[in-house]
């Protein structure tokens, strides 16, 4: 079937995504294919920073990685053939890039 299938996941609402994971996997499943679950956070700046913790953005970034991988897991995907990319950015541009970037 498909050797490559990346689901947008909008890392607010990953609940969300579930069912599409589901099917991604399922889609990749029999040619030995793989799923990556792309998630986009908005560019936080200005005065705004000054009040978030130096590690905020890494902080962030663990906290989407839990909840992508715990997607995959529920839809019984294989970590082997499981990828995802947490950019930072405008979603529109960032998910065509991730899937250019991705081949």
């Amino acid at each position: 079937m498909f050797k490559k299938v990346m689901v947008p996941v909008d890392p607010g609402e990953t609940e969300f995504a579930g069912d599409a994971v589901v099917a991604a996997v399922a889609q990749a499943r029999p040619a030995g294919g793989e799923v990556r679950l792309v998630a986009v956070t908005p560019v936080i700046g200005g005065y705004v920073t000054e009040f978030l913790p130096a590690d905020f953005d890494d902080q962030l970034k663990m906290q989407i990685d839990v909840q992508l991988r715990n997607l995959l897991n529920r839809a019984g995907c294989d970590p082997a053939n499981a990828s995802i990319d947490i950019r930072v950015g405008g979603v529109y541009h960032e998910v065509v890039d991730a899937a250019r970037d991705w081949g």
